[in-house]
């Protein structure tokens, strides 16, 4: 598969994901001898990924219309529980140490908070904006209505 392929399906419109963003797909993967398992994953992809989450919930095109992307991990998170757990002296404290440092935690951050709004302290950096773009290949593939170049490629049926 060609690096990058399948994350073209986090960025083109989700009325496209089906018909043009998995031909294009399998369009950039050599499939041959695996042409079973091509197709197995496939229809475990449209099974799960677009019936039991909803498309809106990994897909990026309408969000990046509408707001400004800055992250799209969850390192923040990850960072925050990072420094949660580092503030208890047991990895299972009992329940008073955990409301005591969960208050605490939650008495720094109103404080963080009132502090910006009163231009005591800057606001932390957060990271770069993204600028979410619908790779050149694909628009190409997309607006070519005779699907010449899909090696084939059978549409794949839910079960």
């Amino acid at each position: 598969m060609a690096s990058g392929a399948i994350d073209v399906l986090t960025v083109i419109p989700i009325d496209e994901i089906a018909e043009k963003g998995i031909p294009f797909v399998r369009s950039r993967v050599d499939e041959s001898g695996h042409r079973v398992k091509w197709d197995t994953f496939w229809r475990y992809f449209k099974r799960t990924w677009m019936r039991t989450y909803d498309p809106a919930l990994w897909n990026v095109n309408a969000i990046s219309e509408t707001m400004d992307i800055v992250n799209r991990t969850n390192n923040a998170l990850e960072r925050f529980n990072r420094d949660l757990n580092e503030s208890f002296s047991s990895a299972h404290p009992n329940l008073l140490a955990f409301m005591a440092v969960i208050k605490q935690k939650s008495k720094d951050h109103v404080e963080l908070i009132e502090d910006i709004r009163h231009h005591r302290q800057e606001a932390p950096p957060h990271g770069n904006l993204i600028t979410v773009e619908i790779p050149a290949a694909y628009r190409a593939f997309a607006s070519n209505k005779s699907r010449n170049n899909t090696k084939n490629c059978a549409p794949v049926e839910f079960e």
